[in-house]
């Protein structure tokens, strides 16, 4: 029997295979059919410097390696791109046992539910017999609560009072914080103001709630336009008061019309709703010392109406507490010239807003004290020196008043008396005019009082005024908001220096 090693065709390693005779031949005709019979046309030189390829038998790897297959370097005629699902992979959010709480509920079946919770909060909690709200995202360390400046630090969606859920800031100030809250008990959003845990602004605080509180009980109907106050509290160190929530300040409403003015009929509205409000001021001896356009804000369910909002620097009039009071474009003379003051300080400040109202931009945008008096001087002309001379702090501003009065390094660009309010209104109602020359005054005791101004004949409706309202097209437009002069962007970039 004869017996021969077959290789296959694939050069794959030799396996010993026992053949007959009578089978060689059989084999050697199917190898035959099945192998491709390849055809070159060599010369002969070609073909003697022709070497056969010698596979690499020292290789014992399952596929045996050709020299001559080393050298193709096969380039793929395709070229494979990652993989990328189109299922996005799924977070999976730790169940939040508050999220399961029902409200209200008692502080004892929190701490049931909640076992986990800081040892600070067991302890807080204990002062509650019921929770409307109770949230986990804040991250307070115990006596951890406030800033280096005193504030309350902000977290959105925190509780207050456990019952508040914070949802926006609406403003800053000196004083504190006023953010936009839900009141989860009464099911609304409110306004709540925070007031900085220091001791100067905390006793402010206490005369303000009793003022707002005083205003509630006096008008029960809420005919006086004064913001309304809804609780008082404290909580974690800060003094904390509620109000009703309002819309845009007067303010912000001349800055979306490009600081162009408001119509005539806005202007007539909104001061008569302010002079109700300081009406009710003045006959209670009240003062509010910070009547700004920033301090009326549009009522949320009449936006033909305005309020009067930050009683945080009011006092009584046999009660002053502070010298330096009210916002410097609004600011009165004897305030600055230090004069005692009284409740005519806020209609000084309310004919300078009438102005701002009818032409957009205010009537005095001093950057200090000295340029404040200059330009009262340009438009009401030299003060009487009886006043002068009851000021603590004119001889700042004016020279000895035995002598000629004069201003000390005057800035004047204009002569005294040149720029008159007649030709800042230019071309007015007569009526409107009177009213803002009867709150424009150097002598407190000259100025026109809220009551009287009330009565005067602008506010009185007849064929003569109300074609004059419609002479004045400026319709509000948040389109028209970057459409200001060269004048006005450094106005507006300035306007923040303003408050101090």
């Amino acid at each position: 029997m004869n017996v021969k090693v077959l290789q296959n065709a694939d050069h794959s390693s030799s396996v010993p295979k026992i053949t007959l005779p009578f089978q060689q031949q059989y084999i050697r005709e199917i190898n035959c059919k099945h192998k491709p019979r390849l055809e070159l046309n060599l010369s002969s030189k070609s073909i003697s410097s022709t070497k056969t390829p010698r596979s690499s038998l020292l290789n014992h790897s399952s596929t045996p390696k050709v020299d001559i297959f080393k050298t193709i370097n096969q380039k793929p005629t395709l070229k494979i791109f990652p993989f990328k699902s189109l299922i996005k992979p799924i977070s999976i959010k730790p169940i939040d046992r508050t999220e399961i709480l029902k409200f209200p509920i008692s502080s004892i079946e929190i701490l049931t539910l909640c076992p986990e919770v800081e040892d600070w909060v067991k302890t807080e909690l204990e002062n509650y017999t019921e929770v409307h709200y109770f949230s986990k995202v804040s991250k307070y360390k115990p006596k951890d609560f406030d800033d280096d400046k005193g504030d309350y630090k902000i977290v959105f969606g925190d509780d207050i009072h456990y019952r508040y859920e914070i949802l926006d800031i609406l403003g800053k100030g000196s004083f504190g914080q006023v953010i936009k809250v839900q009141d989860h008990l009464r099911k609304k959003p409110i306004a709540l103001k925070i007031i900085k845990s220091r001791q100067r602004y905390t006793e402010q605080a206490r005369i303000e709630i009793e003022l707002l509180k005083l205003f509630r009980n006096i008008d029960v109907e809420n005919k006086y336009n004064i913001v309304h106050l809804e609780d008082d509290f404290v909580f974690r160190g800060h003094v904390m008061i509620t109000f009703e929530l309002l819309g845009l300040n007067l303010y912000e409403l001349l800055k979306r019309n490009s600081f162009r003015g408001l119509s005539v009929g806005l202007v007539k509205r909104f001061s008569y709703n302010v002079l109700q409000s300081l009406a009710l001021l003045a006959k209670n001896y009240v003062i509010h010392c910070d009547l700004k356009p920033e301090n009326v804000l549009l009522s949320d369910t009449n936006l033909m109406s305005v309020k009067l909002i930050d009683f945080g620097s009011s006092c009584y009039i046999n009660q002053r507490v502070y010298t330096y009071i009210q916002s410097r474009f609004y600011r009165a003379p004897e305030v600055v010239l230090g004069i005692p003051y009284t409740s005519a300080i806020d209609i000084w400040s309310f004919g300078c807003i009438l102005v701002e109202l009818y032409t957009g931009i205010p009537i005095f945008p001093a950057k200090n004290e000295k340029e404040l008096i200059n330009f009262i001087v340009e438009v009401l002309g030299m003060p009487p020196v009886s006043l002068i001379i009851q000021g603590t702090r004119s001889q700042i501003f004016f020279s000895d008043p035995s002598e000629k009065v004069n201003l000390l390094e005057s800035n004047l660009k204009k002569a005294p008396g040149s720029r008159t309010i007649r030709s800042i209104l230019k071309g007015a109602d007569e009526n409107f005019i009177q009213m803002i020359e009867g709150c424009i005054q150097w002598e407190p005791k000259c100025r026109i009082t809220a009551i009287n101004a009330l009565k005067s004949p602008w506010f009185i409706e007849n064929v003569e005024t109300a074609s004059k309202t419609t002479t004045r097209r400026c319709k509000i437009s948040i389109e028209d908001i970057t459409k200001h002069t060269p004048q006005l962007q450094k106005f507006i970039a300035g306007r923040a220096n303003t408050m101090k």
